[in-house]
């Protein structure tokens, strides 16, 4: 890993690839898009609104090639799209302007599973499958795949929340600002969302935060220049990096994309070791303003970009995975047994390769399962059925195998 951490770095800082980092969706003239959304294998969504009379959510089964409109309520024809997310059943869940719906093919058709139009700008899938909607209308929970909701925080007129995330033992860690008011834009709830509890490494607006596999916490906004790290469930704070990164996407194990997009500000950023340092992502070509970022499987990563104006809305995707998948050559030694399993999968190693933690994801992407590795083995009697991908942290780098749970 040390390896190709430094052969990136060389391609980076060459001319070839400077020019080469990204290249652009290209999407019919008539669309200006303003979120992307990458993370379920061969199909892209954006919301995006149209010159032709239609605003809402637009699908791609080729790559971004050719793009379909999909009718979210047959009653209304303009629905703006704020997020779009899928959880581990593989429904897919979308806020709109109207409310947020469910579709359980892809997109083909859709439900309304909220009562009210509610202000979400964002929808995230906990490890164990419950739906979080965070915004300014606070912080909703959805335990049956969105028929139902519950306010675990009612936010009031000058606040609101942009992001949210899981520790390791049940904690929920949400950021967002105040207006008007002091406040450190960091929440955590050690009681599954009874109560909160305000911390925070300093006043200001935080608009993401990421959790790793092993507990630490990274923090972001567009008031800081900075971003910081808690080792302690956010109760002391540490400065890492003095970037300004306004979106934080985490991938794989401690690999972060970020990006800038507040007060003129700009510019697109990747670290393989969880924020303390980072390698510049703007080429010569594009130095990206960045709204929204999602990481496909195959480590493509997407965004989207104000390119010269706050009305001049761009797509564009890495021309190469930032980081190859396939870059273990102590993969093919490592085994895990019984596969298929129901309870328990064991693994086999190399004499001397150390093994400690694990992570487990969803075909999506989506991170389900989290922890340390006990006598070669990990209990996977919490998992549903399925195929899932399991990525081994060694000391010769991450190994990443599937796995069937029966």
């Amino acid at each position: 890993m040390k390896r190709l951490f430094q052969i990136l770095l060389i391609l980076i800082s060459s001319s070839i690839f400077s020019q080469n980092i990204w290249e652009p969706i290209i999407i019919p003239d008539s669309l200006l898009a303003y979120n992307i959304y990458a993370e379920k294998e061969g199909i892209l969504f954006i919301g995006a609104t149209s010159n032709l009379g239609l605003t809402g959510l637009f699908k791609s089964t080729d790559n971004g090639k050719t793009w379909v409109f999909v009718q979210i309520d047959s009653l209304i024809s303009s629905n703006y799209i704020n997020a779009i997310r899928y959880n581990q059943d593989n429904m897919l869940f979308i806020s709109a302007t109207w409310g947020v719906y469910r579709s359980i093919d892809d997109g083909d058709t859709f439900e309304k599973v909220s009562p009210n139009t509610w202000e979400i700008s964002k929808i995230i899938v906990s490890p164990n499958n419950e739906i979080y909607a965070v915004g300014w209308i606070g912080i909703l929970r959805s335990i049956d795949n969105g028929i139902t909701w519950d306010t675990l925080y009612d936010a009031n007129n000058s606040q609101y929340f942009s992001d949210i995330d899981f520790g390791l033992n049940g904690e929920i860690y949400a950021v967002g600002g105040k207006y008007g008011q002091y406040g450190t834009g960091f929440f955590k709830s050690l009681d599954d969302g009874q109560t909160w509890e305000e911390t925070g490494p300093e006043y200001g607006h935080l608009r993401s935060v990421q959790v790793n596999s092993v507990g630490t916490i990274i923090v972001s906004g567009f008031s800081m220049d900075k971003v910081f790290h808690s080792y302690d469930n956010g109760l002391t704070w540490t400065i890492v990096s003095n970037i300004c990164a306004d979106v934080l996407e985490s991938y794989s194990e401690n690999r972060l994309i970020a990006g800038r997009n507040i007060n003129c500000y700009t510019g697109c950023w990747f670290s393989e070791d969880w924020g303390n340092t980072w390698i510049n992502l703007v080429d010569d070509i594009l130095n990206p303003d960045v709204m929204h970022i999602s990481i496909s499987p195959t480590n493509t990563v997407y965004i989207q970009s104000y390119y010269s104006s706050l009305y001049d809305h761009h797509l564009f995707r890495s021309i190469n995975p930032i980081v190859s998948t396939n870059n273990n050559k102590y993969q093919s030694k490592i085994e895990i047994f019984p596969n298929p399993a129901i309870e328990k999968i064991l693994i086999t190693k190399n004499t001397g390769e150390k093994i400690d933690n694990f992570i487990i994801c969803s075909l999506t992407g989506r991170k389900i399962l989290t922890g340390k590795i006990y006598d070669n083995s990990i209990d996977i009697s919490t998992l549903k059925t399925g195929i899932y991908i399991i990525e081994l942290i060694s000391n010769n780098g991450i190994i990443r195998k599937k796995i069937v749970k029966k």
